[in-house]
């Protein structure tokens, strides 16, 4: 089901769609001996999941995975318009991303209370990657970390 995502996936059902009609090349990479799950065991599964554990579990696979050193990366923060009703107090939720500029893929993200809170997370979020030899680009509110990205090795645009 994970795999549904990063594909444009957004839902559990157009995810698990996804990957059923995929079955034959995932099986290449799992043994998935019974198919793919139902979406009531999908939902089951992700209620009992620690949605922050397996957030940074999912960005340490992808470091692993790809490279962030040498690469463009920008960091900007979106609100998730779509999702507005689905939080108490109807405030939108916002994410801070690194994204790899030749591969559209977000490396990495952290969930951010508002846009105040972006220039706090934006070190945070600098910490989790190897941005060694990869130019880093921000909007003005990212400026504060430039000597972070110099002390990791990266360059500052």
């Amino acid at each position: 089901m994970v795999c549904g995502f990063p594909v444009g996936r957004i839902t559990i059902r157009r995810s698990l769609r996804w990957c059923k009609k995929h079955l034959v090349e995932l099986r290449k990479y799992l043994p998935l001996k019974n198919g793919i799950a139902s979406p009531s065991t999908a939902c089951r599964l992700l209620s009992g999941m620690d949605g922050e554990l397996f957030a940074l579990e999912f960005m340490e696979w992808i470091g692993e995975t790809v490279s962030t050193k040498g690469i463009q990366l920008v960091i900007d923060g979106k609100a998730l318009r779509g999702s507005m009703e689905k939080v108490k107090g109807f405030r939108t939720p916002m994410v801070l991303n690194a994204i790899d500029v030749m591969t559209g893929l977000i490396l990495a993200q952290l969930p951010i209370r508002d846009k105040d809170c972006e220039m706090k997370a934006l070190p945070e979020l600098l910490k989790l990657l190897d941005i060694q030899g990869s130019t880093v680009t921000t909007d003005a509110i990212g400026t504060q970390t430039m000597e972070q990205i110099l002390s990791q090795k990266g360059y500052f645009y």
